[in-house]
């Protein structure tokens, strides 16, 4: 489904986005143009619940913000060879109007990060 599961965070304190997330996935579900498994971390700065979107960061790519589905991001994280963990740390500096603002200037062209997201 597209509700992940992240252990030990209350669904208020995953709303309002004050977690930074790091995750093992599939790169090739995420990556349009990619074949095969590649396993990967990403770090997962911010979710924008309206949207239904993720703000990630892949140290891998070109791009400096990646705008995910969650439909995507969890068929990732659950693909062959992962071990579908995600990694939460506190992050209470994160505002969630910062990360809406990033995922829309992220598909206009880009924009920095949200503070607190590394």
């Amino acid at each position: 489904g597209e509700d992940m599961h992240m252990s030990g965070a209350s669904h208020e304190e995953r709303d309002r986005g004050g977690y930074t997330t790091s995750t093992l996935l599939d790169k090739a579900e995420v990556d349009e143009g990619s074949s095969g498994y590649t396993g990967h971390y990403i770090v997962v700065c911010g979710y924008d619940p309206v949207g239904g979107v993720f703000l990630c960061r892949d140290p891998a790519s070109h791009r400096q913000d990646l705008v995910i589905s969650a439909r995507n991001l969890d068929a990732a994280r659950r693909s062959f060879g992962t071990d579908e963990d995600l990694l939460l740390v506190r992050n209470a500096a994160l505002d969630p109007r910062q990360v809406q603002a990033a995922v829309h200037a992220a598909r206009e062209g880009g924009a920095p990060v949200p503070a607190g997201c590394v």
